[in-house]
């Protein structure tokens, strides 16, 4: 049996306990395993087997997903393959740091307000939440409660063009609400438990790895489903994900370059025959990065009155990836042509 990998990991409790464990990868005649042991709740001895199998990217796979499950869990490593230099030195670490604060110390109330006026904002005017705000950055101007430019400029990630199309409206919100901090942020890193904030880092860490994961897995099914014919709303109800988030997913497929011509045209067969041979000309003719322009030229403003714009966008970017799927799949005929 040979000993790949071994690491030692520590969780400290409110009453000053620590808990100790280890994590191991070990491979004999190409059978790996994946080991957690040591003390648990009650100082009662654990042992999981994360893996026991052949494959070396399912076994990797599953040690990546289980450490994100202890990290959540409050499991620091002894050994961090992150240096801590890196991740608490210079700008990037401050920026953290300044993360780390408002994730744990921000106005509930506050945040609320300014998820409400995010959310509002991209529903009105159509687009992702995230394009205004992130959950972090909001997070700290609950936190650190900017009131003028100058303050709202110190919270990374919300850059100047942000302050200029949506400042006053966020000013406007902290204004009403007290602080308790003071401006320039530089006093952060003095109040940052070092210990803590570690143990954060190390969770954001194996939170995205998990993530990416977990998405490579479901990009994986989703190219089974539609290689299997399955219809849209069969596959979004099996990775549940919504009918727009499949697609999207499939835009991604698509731009690592996945072709599935066939599915696509059976997905729009319940668009109408005539709205769809002009939306194709309007979409060859105008280009196919942006839907608005394409609908606008599709259908009048009379027309759209009547039409379900959930249902006409969806069909649009169905339309937008056979479009891109036959332009590659035309490359290697004129190719050949050519020659």
């Amino acid at each position: 049996m040979n000993l790949v990998f071994v690491n030692s990991f520590e969780k400290r409790k409110e009453d000053g306990l620590v808990l100790q464990a280890q994590v191991s990868i070990v491979e004999q005649r190409g059978n790996w395993q994946v080991i957690w042991s040591g003390a648990g709740e009650g100082e009662q001895a654990v042992r999981e087997v994360w893996y026991d199998g052949g494959t070396w990217q399912d076994m990797l796979t599953a040690f990546r997903l289980n450490l994100a499950e202890k990290a959540a869990d409050g499991y620091l490593p002894l050994i961090d393959s992150h240096a801590d230099e890196e991740w608490l030195a210079g700008k990037g670490g401050f920026i953290r740091m300044l993360q780390y604060y408002g994730e744990n110390r921000h106005d509930a109330g506050l945040y609320e307000k300014l998820r409400k006026w995010r959310n509002d904002k991209a529903a009105k005017e159509r687009k992702p939440s995230y394009l205004y705000a992130t959950n972090r950055v909001l997070q700290m101007i609950a936190c650190f409660v900017p009131k003028t430019m100058e303050e709202l400029a110190q919270i990374p990630g919300f850059g100047e063009q942000k302050r200029n199309l949506y400042g006053k409206e966020l000013l406007a919100i902290t204004e009403t609400h007290e602080r308790q901090t003071a401006f320039p942020l530089d006093w952060v890193p003095a109040k940052v438990d070092l210990h803590d904030f570690r143990l954060w880092l190390h969770r954001q860490r194996e939170y995205r790895t998990r993530t990416l994961l977990e998405r490579k897995e479901t990009k994986r099914r989703l190219i089974e489903l539609i290689a299997a014919g399955k219809p849209l709303a069969e596959i979004a109800e099996t990775l549940k994900l919504s009918r727009r988030e499949t697609i999207l997913l499939a835009e991604e497929l698509e731009a690592d370059g996945y072709a599935f011509e066939a599915w696509l045209d059976v997905a729009l067969q319940d668009m109408p025959a005539g709205e769809r041979e002009k939306a194709w000309a309007v979409m060859q003719a105008e280009g196919d990065r942006y839907l608005k322009p394409v609908l606008q030229k599709t259908y009048s403003e009379e027309e759209l009155k009547d039409k379900d714009l959930e249902q006409l966008y969806e069909w649009l970017r169905l339309m937008r990836l056979l479009l891109r799927n036959r332009r590659k799949s035309a490359v290697p005929q004129a190719a050949r042509e050519a020659v």
